[in-house]
């Protein structure tokens, strides 16, 4: 799925995309659950003018969807959002949550899911049933 993002959203010192990835990119070549050696909790991306195009490229669900505020910004809220599109032929969302999230959202159980869901759907106008939360 490829979504612009939000004019004017930028990361900023949020780092969790450099952490949370699999990066095959030789540039930057890393494992799932290590930060990436040009992240700074201070400063964000240290190469960010010219990080690699698997960076620049990439777009987490707070810098897509303008219904997050800065509140949802993955390093203010630990809540990093993913969004997956299906092959076009399927017309469905997939979207990807982190795993520490899981846990919260499985306790506020079928609200949340509802309240989620109708966010997403005010920007992708789909059926309730084409979206799938993970």
């Amino acid at each position: 799925m490829s979504l612009l993002s939000v004019p004017n959203r930028e990361c900023g010192p949020c780092t969790v995309c450099c952490k949370v990835h699999v990066i095959l990119d030789p540039a930057l070549k890393k494992l799932p659950g290590v930060l990436c050696r040009y992240a700074s909790a201070e400063a964000g991306c240290t190469i960010y003018e010219t990080r690699p195009e698997t960076c620049r490229g990439h777009f987490c669900a707070w810098r897509q969807l303008a219904q997050f505020d800065e509140s949802w910004r993955p390093d203010l809220s630990n809540i990093y959002i993913e969004l997956k599109g299906d092959p076009p032929e399927h017309l469905g969302c997939h979207v990807l949550l982190n795993p520490g999230l899981k846990p919260h959202a499985a306790a506020l159980g079928q609200p949340f899911m509802d309240g989620f869901a109708r966010a997403l759907r005010t920007c992708f106008d789909m059926p309730p049933e084409k979206i799938a939360i993970d």
